[in-house]
């Protein structure tokens, strides 16, 4: 069961049905406090992606986006393993696979060379909200 520690939040989760993202992401931290100490959240770069109006991303895509921009660090590098991401999106592998490899040509995500600790198959991604290409500056 989940329990809300944030009452004056309610009444804005409880509006949030026509802004599932949003919703989506306070759930997430309101409900997760742990993630705090254990991951390095980038809640400036989360909020960006939520409201990144692009047509050129399929749903698939953006949800995987926001993923690794709420995982991201301050320098806007992220990692996440292909079945926990399965697992997050609903998805197959294929399906995962297809939609970092649209986010990388579509130069949202980059490789760092670099992979996550203690691994040599996850892949550390750099984020890029702000290309030109993506409808910044």
């Amino acid at each position: 069961m989940i329990h809300l520690k944030y009452h004056h939040l309610s009444a804005r989760i409880l509006s949030a049905k026509d802004k599932p993202t949003e919703f989506a992401l306070d759930m997430w931290a309101l409900c997760n406090d742990k993630l705090q100490g254990k991951y390095n959240m980038s809640v400036p770069l989360t909020k960006a992606c939520s409201e990144l109006e692009t047509k050129d991303l399929k749903t698939i895509e953006k949800f995987i986006l926001t993923l690794l921009c709420f995982k991201a660090n301050d320098k806007h590098e992220a990692y996440m393993c292909i079945d926990k991401l399965i697992l997050a999106t609903s998805s197959s592998h294929n399906t995962v696979d297809r939609a970092l490899k649209v986010l990388r040509d579509k130069k949202y995500l980059s490789y760092t060379n670099r992979f996550a600790p203690k691994s040599r198959s996850i892949p550390v991604y750099n984020i890029h909200l702000t290309h030109p290409q993506n409808g910044g500056g």
